[in-house]
């Protein structure tokens, strides 16, 4: 019967070790290159992924990148700055998916200013988000205020958000109706009236109306109207 001599198992043994050392090693390399690569993937998707968010309006935008998974977050401050942002990220190559979770945070707030002057004209000037709106409101106003001459320096601005106050317009303009001149500012989250009234009785209802209104609808309201101290 043959017999193995004593020193081969040892160098069996170390045969082996030497093998599965190497095979880990070799792991260990694998996986390695593999994470250099998956970083080095990750980051070339970041940076493209960056310069295609860098658009006006998407400033407060942030962007995480797992592999070639992304999710987008943050705030942009129009429609229009989100619909390019979306399409500007979805035509980039080499993304397996892409989750978009943005809010619309205008940066100004929506306003107008109505003025109605002694000579019957009527001035109106302020910013909303869509051309509509802006349609609507010069209906609701010039159907509602008796005047002479239309100066409209109303214009459209996608940066602003809606108008709070559009609900409360022709309630407001009804209240207002019988100063024959006035300043009515709304916007910036309060009601601002000014004029002159001379019927004390008048004032007193004109005025508490259009507090209510302001009220009603979470505003504030300052009053500038002058009147005829009251008399007993």
């Amino acid at each position: 019967m043959y017999t193995v001599p004593g020193r081969f198992p040892v160098f069996l043994s170390l045969h082996r070790m030497t093998i599965a050392c190497t095979a880990i090693g070799f792991l260990l390399l694998c996986n390695a290159v593999t994470r250099m690569e998956g970083e080095r993937i990750q980051d070339e998707v970041g940076q493209r992924v960056r310069e295609s968010v860098s658009i006006p309006g998407a400033e407060k935008v942030e962007v995480e990148v797992e592999g070639r998974n992304l999710v987008i977050h943050g705030t942009v401050s129009n429609e229009s700055a989100k619909n390019q942002l979306e399409q500007s990220v979805s035509a980039l190559s080499g993304i397996r998916s892409i989750g978009f979770d943005l809010d619309i945070l205008p940066t100004r707030t929506s306003y107008i200013r109505i003025v109605r002057n002694h000579r019957g004209e009527l001035r109106l000037e302020g910013e909303l988000p869509r051309a509509s709106q802006v349609d609507s409101v010069l209906r609701i106003i010039t159907g509602e205020i008796e005047h002479d001459r239309l100066v409209d320096d109303l214009v459209v601005n996608p940066d602003v958000a809606d108008p709070h106050w559009y609900d409360m317009l022709m309630a407001v303009l009804r209240a207002v109706e019988p100063m024959e001149r006035f300043t009515l500012d709304l916007g910036v989250g309060r009601v601002i009236l000014g004029g002159f009234l001379e019927d004390r009785t008048v004032y007193d209802t004109l005025v508490e109306s259009v507090r209510q209104l302001a009220t009603d609808s979470e505003m504030g309201f300052v009053n500038r109207v002058g009147s005829r101290p009251a008399t007993d």
